[in-house]
C-alpha cells in the first residue's frame, strides 16, 4: 500500500513546488514611489531600479541593513546605450522575499569618497512581506 501513495505523494509535492514557483510576483519600484509602501508575498521579488550616474562619483548604496525576510540577491549597473561619454543609466537592486516581516529599504545617492557629505537624494520604501 505505502508502494502506490508514493507516486501520489510526489505528484502533490511537484505540484505545490510549481504553484510556489508560477504564483511569485516580481514588484518593480522607481524614483516615482519614494515613500510608499510595498506589499510582497514569499517568493516574491522586489527589483528598485533608480537612474544614476557613476561616471561623475554617484551612485546608489544602501542606508542600513535589510531585515531577514528579505535576500540581497544583485546591484548592478545598466548604462545607457547613448555612446556619450559621461552618460549614466540606472542602478538596479533586486531582493527576495524569504520569510514575513516589515522593514525599510533606504537608498542614499552621494559620492562614497565624501564620507561626511550629506547625500543628494534618498529614496525609501517601507516593505511589507507576508505569507
Amino acid at each position: 500500500m505505502a508502494q502506490k501513495s508514493l507516486p501520489r505523494t510526489m505528484l502533490l509535492l511537484a505540484v505545490a513546488l510549481i504553484n510556489t514557483y508560477v504564483s511569485a510576483k516580481t514588484v518593480y519600484v522607481t524614483e516615482e514611489v519614494n515613500g510608499t509602501r510595498v506589499v510582497l508575498n514569499t517568493g516574491d521579488t522586489l527589483v528598485v531600479k533608480l537612474k544614476s550616474n557613476p561616471t561623475i562619483g554617484f551612485s546608489w548604496a544602501l542606508s542600513g541593513g535589510v531585515g531577514a525576510f528579505l535576500r540581497t540577491e544583485i546591484s548592478e549597473m545598466q548604462y545607457d546605450k547613448t555612446g556619450r561619454v559621461g552618460a549614466g543609466g540606472h542602478q538596479v537592486f533586486r531582493y527576495t522575499a524569504v520569510g514575513t516581516g516589515q522593514g525599510s529599504v533606504t537608498l542614499q545617492y552621494r559620492r562614497s569618497f565624501e564620507k561626511n557629505a550629506k547625500p543628494v537624494s534618498e529614496f525609501s520604501v517601507t516593505v511589507v512581506v507576508e505569507e
